[in-house]
């Protein structure tokens, strides 16, 4: 757990230093912050972490967008929503 959320700060902080570089820097950025996300994942999906996985593909689905990758982003987004259906699943079936 710790070595995922090791991974996932210094992605988000990639991420947020992209934005204020230049274009051909900004893409090796984002690039750089989705090999980070994609080790999270790794980590993640090994402890069976929904929540996180929920964010890193959230993340991922709008690094994807953002460098013109569409289906890479629909993947991504596909991903987040099975997560967010499972989680809907899992509340309506507690309350029942």
């Amino acid at each position: 757990m710790d070595k995922g959320r090791a991974l996932l700060l210094p992605a988000r902080c990639q991420v947020a230093t992209a934005g204020s570089q230049p274009s051909g820097q900004r893409h090796a950025g984002l690039g750089l912050a989705m090999q980070t996300l994609v080790e999270a994942v790794a980590y993640f999906s090994m402890l069976d972490c929904k929540g996180r996985l929920w964010d890193i593909h959230y993340l991922q689905a709008r690094l994807h967008h953002t460098l013109g990758q569409t289906p890479q982003c629909n993947k991504c987004a596909k991903l987040f929503h099975l997560l967010e259906l499972q989680a809907q699943g899992a509340a309506v079936a507690m309350r029942l």
